[in-house]
């Protein structure tokens, strides 16, 4: 885990599995946690280094690095619960970090 964030809900966690594959944990109380889903892009490859986690009035928001075969970028993910996340599309631009205006 790289990146641990307090919700209204409980507890997010995030950071890359042993596959290297970026990951998510939610707890209630921060004693139980449940392996959350993360929707890998459509590239194959590896996915490395999770760079930022926020909570924001329109759900959470995670920011990472994708190398893969086919191409290397910053990728985003989206999520409302903190279980469930998917791709969000980003520019071709260089991301360095993410925040709650």
């Amino acid at each position: 885990m790289d990146h641990v964030l307090g919700t209204d809900e409980g507890f997010v966690a995030m950071g890359t599995d042993a596959k290297g594959r970026v990951a998510a944990w939610h707890s209630p109380d921060g004693l139980a946690w449940e392996r959350g889903s993360v929707k890998r892009p459509g590239s194959k490859g590896l996915e490395a280094g999770l760079r930022s986690v926020i909570d924001g009035p329109g759900g959470l928001l995670a920011l990472g690095v994708f190398v893969g075969q086919d191409h290397a970028g910053h990728r985003m993910w989206r999520s409302s619960d903190g279980k469930t996340w998917a791709p969000v599309a980003v520019p071709d631009v260089e991301l360095v970090d993410v925040l709650v205006a």
